[in-house]
């Protein structure tokens, strides 16, 4: 093979491998994941080595005695001796299919010609195949005895990271077939096709992996395609949602290339795809990446960010917490984002005092990123950038003159007009919370010994930032307000409500999903945040996962901060539904009827179900409501498994409640 930029560790050399497993998780009809062979579906392989893989980029981070941070496992293909199927031959039957979503990650050496990456075709004969044909991402579907296809407009690169997805959706009211393809979390090509396919549709096995095949199902012949690493292949029996495929994965050297690990459940094990599971929310966001990282047990904190000339940048920080619990294993880092992309451009440690805080809240200031945590506020120099053959992964060291003793815990920190805003996280158990406004000299560090502004806060505020907008300053504080309703909010102050002894009044809030920590603004108005939800420790922890995900690093533009009526309120507590007004569903995930109990006052009501692309799928309720609670039955026997959104409406408010039916 051509020579390479990096280091490929051989642990298993694997002929003719047989897992005899056709287990199934929710959704999961094939799964293919080289680092671990108990968590795949049964596989034969021929001429494939598995093992960890390195880019050369990644080295002083996921090499020997670099950060310990973790490399991804990749099987090794050559075609045409490489191959691999799966051993499972029963076919799957479908009700008004196709459904299905297939998904490869892969790293091409070779791009000429076709390569198939995932099917179930022998010898020509079968339902699907996701595959690069010259370069360019194609997705076929074989359905009634015609031949679909799409294509995406743009060839992708060798030795490059590529997540390649693709869905296949038949709506059998308007008798369309959709295709769909995906390219590193990025809607490449979609299309719809008048069909007529009877029901039920089968999707044949096995499944090809880099391989086509002769001969029979039974007793296939394979042939090699695929030249490259290959590091993980799903197909699953039901169209995934777009709030998981049109997230940019962050290219951060981890599994999935960033994308959070969660497909690795075991297959004998009911476990919801990450998919299903993400939490969806009535905002309107600007941009969403999966927050990098994670796949290192690190968990996201401060957010900051930065815009100079043509570079608009997302810093994150990260403090280290494993499964089991153990904090500090490793330094507290930070991650610098393109944010236009979401890619990982570099990564910093911290080597100063606070190498293994919490780095709670960080605040970009004159080429230097301030962090926050454990009453310090530390002054870390950020280094030029040196372009993407440069250094990836740098120690910062602290700025001793910049580092300054504050009051409180300094929970997150913010720059805005020459003062550093510090604030403290407190609960109702806790002491009374306050933010305070230290200012900065004309070399952007704190001024020591100086006096600081102080200022009441609500409890529970994760972090803040301010913004001045049509000549009046605002303060914006994000808090957590409920895991079980999976809701945070960002409450708007104007700045001249801020007092010492009480806490401001809100004119306005914001709904966002649970997990909120810091705030950032850009300077045209757009206001990024993130989630920690999307952490290891509260995924996969055996004290138990948190009910909430929503994995992204995220922003909000102008318009939904300032001027959206629909999500921007007049009273702080209005974007939340009250106490007569609200929607629950009983059980969920259910399997073929949930209990919808419907809280509204009296007067016109609406409650409809659409599914995850905003379709409507069903209306359960179109008349008048008495003030009374109701229960209202969705008997979805004949719907597809998967994620769907019931949506109250009434004049004046809206709920919506995420379902999920599972067969």
């Amino acid at each position: 093979m051509p020579a390479r930029l990096v280091l490929f560790l051989l642990v298993l050399a694997a002929s003719a491998l047989h897992l005899p497993r056709d287990a199934r998780a929710a959704g999961v009809v094939f799964r293919y994941l080289p680092g671990d062979p108990s968590l795949s579906s049964g596989v034969v392989t021929a001429n494939i080595e598995t093992g960890r893989f390195l880019n050369a980029r990644d080295l002083a981070a996921r090499g020997p005695g670099g950060w310990g941070l973790s490399a991804p496992f990749a099987a090794e293909f050559e075609a045409p001796g490489s191959a691999l199927y799966g051993t499972a031959t029963q076919a799957l039957s479908q009700p008004l299919g196709p459904r299905l979503t297939a998904e490869v990650w892969v790293r091409l050496s070779v791009t000429e010609g076709r390569v198939p990456l995932l099917t179930n075709r022998v010898a020509g004969a079968g339902a699907f195949e996701l595959g690069v044909e010259g370069g360019t991402p194609y997705l076929s579907i074989s359905a009634g005895g015609r031949d679909f296809r799409v294509d995406a407009p743009a060839p992708v690169a060798a030795q490059t990271p590529l997540w390649i997805a693709a869905t296949a959706r038949f709506d059998a009211g308007t008798q369309q077939l959709h295709l769909t393809l995906y390219v590193n979390g990025h809607r490449a090509a979609t299309q719809a096709f008048s069909a007529s396919i009877p029901s039920p549709y089968s999707i044949e096995q096995p499944f090809f992996v880099g391989t086509e095949a002769s001969g029979t199902r039974a007793a296939p012949v394979p042939t090699g395609r695929l030249t490259g690493q290959l590091f993980g292949a799903l197909v699953r029996d039901y169209v995934a949602a777009d709030a998981y495929l049109e997230s940019s994965v962050p290219d951060d050297g981890s599994a999935y290339f960033g994308l959070p690990a969660y497909h690795d459940y075991d297959l004998a094990t009911f476990h919801l795809p990450m998919d299903q599971r993400i939490r969806q929310n009535q905002s309107v966001f600007r941009h969403r990446f999966f927050v990098p990282f994670v796949n290192d047990e690190f968990v996201p904190q401060g957010v900051a960010t930065r815009v100079n000339g043509g570079e608009a940048l997302v810093y994150v920080s990260y403090y280290h917490l494993t499964r089991s619990g153990n904090t500090g294993l490793r330094r507290s880092i930070v991650a610098e984002l393109d944010a236009a992309t979401g890619h990982v451009r570099r990564a910093f440690r911290l080597m100063g005092t606070l190498a293994y805080s919490h780095a709670g809240g960080i605040a970009f200031v004159k080429d230097a990123l301030y962090v926050s945590s454990s009453s310090t506020l530390e002054r870390y120099p950020v280094p030029a950038y040196q372009g993407p053959d440069g250094p990836r992964y740098l120690d910062l060291a602290a700025d001793a003159d910049g580092t300054i003793s504050v009051l409180g815990r300094a929970s997150f920190v913010s720059e805005h007009r020459d003062t550093l805003w510090v604030g403290d996280w407190r609960t109702p158990a806790h002491e009374a919370p306050y933010l305070y406004g230290y200012p900065l000299d004309g070399d952007g560090r704190a001024v020591r010994n100086a006096t600081p502004r102080i200022y009441a806060l609500p409890r529970n505020v994760q972090g803040v930032d301010f913004f001045r907008h049509r000549g009046e300053t605002y303060v914006f504080m994000a808090r957590n307000v409920s895991q079980s309703r999976g809701e945070a909010e960002i409450l708007r102050v104007p700045r001249a409500r801020l007092a010492r002894w009480t806490e401001p009044a809100a004119d306005s809030s914001i709904v966002v999903p649970y997990g909120i920590e810091d705030l950032s603004f850009f300077p045209d108005g757009t206001l990024w945040t993130n989630s920690e939800s999307s952490a290891d420790y509260y995924q996969k922890s055996p004290s138990g996962a948190w009910s909430v995900f929503y994995p992204f690093v995220y922003s909000l533009p102008a318009e939904t901060v300032f001027g959206e009526p629909a999500v921007i309120t007049g009273a702080a507590d209005a974007a939340r539904p009250s106490a007569e007004f609200g929607l629950e569903a009983t059980p969920n995930p259910f399997t073929d009827t949930t209990v919808l109990r419907v809280q509204a006052a009296r007067g016109p009501a609406r409650l409809r179900v659409m599914d995850a692309l905003g379709r409507h799928v069903t209306t359960l309720f179109d008349g008048t409501t008495d003030a009374e609670a109701r229960d209202l039955h969705w008997e979805a026997g004949n719907v597809a498994p998967g994620l769907y959104f019931v949506v109250l409406e009434t004049a004046g408010q809206r709920v919506v409640r995420p379902v999920t039916l599972v067969r």
